[in-house]
């Protein structure tokens, strides 16, 4: 996982109505923190953020699966 694969993922969130932002709001401090530590564009995160990533995204998928009545 890439600080620029992670952009891209997140940048696809399509959420007029504001139900992900809690969601989006995790996304945007993961970011501002891979820039922080100083990760380039196409380096890979250690094992721990590529983790905790790849369970952010899965959460993702599982929120995309919800419906709201």
């Amino acid at each position: 996982m890439t600080k620029k694969k992670i952009l891209s993922q997140t940048a696809q969130l399509f959420d007029p109505i504001g139900y992900a932002a809690p969601v989006v709001i995790r996304a945007k401090i993961g970011l501002q923190k891979s820039w922080q530590k100083g990760y380039e564009w196409d380096q890979l995160l250690n094992q721990t953020e590529d983790q905790e990533w790849r369970a952010f995204f899965k959460e993702l998928k599982e929120l995309n699966e919800q419906a709201i009545s």
